[in-house]
C-alpha cells in the first residue's frame, strides 16, 4: 500500500537511492478510491521515480472504481494510467500478466480462478524463492 503521505515520499526516495531493474508495486496504489483528482496527485508524486526504471503494478481494491450507474467497467483509472505488458504475455486484459526478468518471473493474478473462470473460492498459490526457477530449486 504505497498511498500518498510524507512516509510515501520517503520510501520513495529510500528505494530510489538503492540499485534496482525493476519495482514491483503490489496493488493499492494511490487510494484514490474513486476521487480522480487523487489520481492525477499521485502521478505527479511518483513520475520522478517511475520515469526512470521500470514499474510493475498490480490492481488492488482501492483501484476498483464501480459505478453501476455510470458505467459497468472497473478499473478504469488504473488500466488509463498503468499499462502493463498483457499482450506480451498472451493475457487480454492490463490486470492479469506477467514478465520475466533475468531468472525470475512474475505472474500477476488478481482474482481467484477454478476451471478457466474467476471464482471466489478457485486456489491461492504463492511461490517464495526460488519456485518459479526453470533451472529448479537451489540446493
Amino acid at each position: 500500500d504505497l498511498r500518498q503521505t510524507e512516509w510515501t515520499r520517503s520510501t520513495l526516495a529510500h528505494v530510489d537511492s538503492k540499485d534496482y531493474d525493476v519495482f514491483l508495486l503490489p496493488g493499492d496504489l494511490s487510494y484514490a478510491d474513486t476521487h480522480q483528482k487523487l489520481w492525477d496527485s499521485f502521478g505527479r508524486l511518483v513520475e520522478q521515480y517511475a520515469n526512470q526504471r521500470p514499474w510493475m503494478a498490480t490492481e488492488g481494491n482501492h483501484e476498483i472504481e464501480f459505478f453501476p450507474w455510470i458505467r459497468r467497467h472497473t478499473f478504469k483509472a488504473y488500466n488509463a494510467c498503468w499499462l502493463m505488458p498483457y499482450k506480451e504475455s498472451g493475457s487480454t486484459s492490463n490486470l492479469y500478466y506477467s514478465f520475466r526478468h533475468c531468472q525470475f518471473t512474475y505472474r500477476d493474478v488478481g482474482t481467484r480462478i477454478y476451471d478457466k473462470k474467476p471464482n471466489p473460492c478457485g486456489p491461492v498459490y504463492i511461490t517464495i524463492g526460488d519456485g518459479g526457477n526453470p533451472e529448479g530449486l537451489a540446493l
